[in-house]
């Protein structure tokens, strides 16, 4: 009586020795495929160290985006001098990690810092970023800077921020704001105030507002 068995199986038993080369031949080519596999997780490693920045706006040439080692340095709002922490980038950007300025009632940053006497456009609000804040106002407006950057609005952001309830944001065009979910988490902002967008741009910063879960009131002035 005559054993057959289809496909690889089969073969495997008339030929052990061609099916152990194979099997060899495979486990080569599985080794030559690892460098480029640990390349991938180092990579990756290096996307998850760049917080608080939204990539589309850096080269993906430069891995490192330009961002110093040292994690953070004292800067001045360019305009109107409110003393930030940041951290600063070879490309002329800027995250900030901390809003230092004790002014009560108003203030204002205009989305440029200043740190070791060179200017950086403001790209992101880290968490936490407004808890040292005692202005019951926070106005933050990109036109004063001229930044055309997005900056991101990163979650919690505003949380600890004892009397903060009013931001005023100010731009032309809603893409120039990016805000993640639960950024107001923790925060006692009750109302936020548009400049400078028209009707239409107005209600694509509303939906923006909506969608990362802010609930108090939206109002669009000129």
């Amino acid at each position: 009586m005559k054993l057959f068995l289809p496909g690889t199986i089969g073969q495997s038993l008339k030929n052990p020795e061609k099916s152990e080369r194979k099997v060899l031949c495979l486990k080569r080519k599985s080794r030559a495929y690892l460098p480029l596999f640990l390349l991938t997780l180092i990579l990756c490693g290096s996307f998850s160290r760049v917080e608080g920045y939204d990539f589309h706006l850096i080269p993906a040439s430069n891995l490192s985006y330009g961002f110093r080692d040292a994690s953070s340095v004292p800067a001045q709002d360019s305009c109107t001098g409110a003393e930030e922490i940041v951290s600063t980038s070879s490309m002329g950007i800027a995250m900030v990690h901390s809003v230092e300025s004790r002014v009560s009632g108003s203030l204002r940053l205009s989305g440029a810092v200043r740190a070791d006497n060179v200017n950086y456009y403001v790209v992101s609000f880290g968490q936490r970023c407004f808890r040292a804040v005692r202005a019951s106002k926070v106005t933050i407006d990109l036109t004063s800077s001229a930044n055309k950057k997005r900056v991101i609005f990163y979650p919690i952001c505003f949380a600890g921020a004892k009397k903060l309830e009013t931001l005023s944001l100010k731009a032309s065009t809603a893409s120039l704001f990016g805000f993640r979910k639960n950024v107001f988490q923790g925060s006692k902002i009750t109302r936020i105030a548009v400049y400078g967008m028209d009707g239409e741009e107005f209600k694509k910063m509303e939906r923006k507002l909506r969608n990362c879960g802010y609930r108090g009131k939206i109002v669009r002035k000129g």
